[in-house]
């Protein structure tokens, strides 16, 4: 997956996590968090920073998903 920076018009950071097609992406309400899920059963939660650094944050295993979603809440 890639990640844009779309007012710097640049690719910010990518995320290699995945080893299959992904199926879903979602931002919480913040855009510090990024779910992604695809077709090698895995969703993956990585923290987005100010600079557009990527950590993992988990990983759920055995859930094949075409979506994910976050809640409304502030905090995760």
């Amino acid at each position: 997956m890639r990640v844009y920076d779309v007012k710097a018009k640049h690719m910010a950071a990518t995320i290699t996590a995945h080893t299959s097609e992904v199926l879903g992406v979602s931002l919480n309400c913040s855009d510090s968090l990024v779910a992604s899920s695809s077709l090698d059963g895995a969703i993956y939660v990585h923290g987005l920073g100010d600079d557009y650094a990527m950590k993992q944050k988990f990983t759920l295993n055995g859930y094949k998903c075409a979506n994910v979603q976050f809640s409304y809440l502030k905090e995760f």
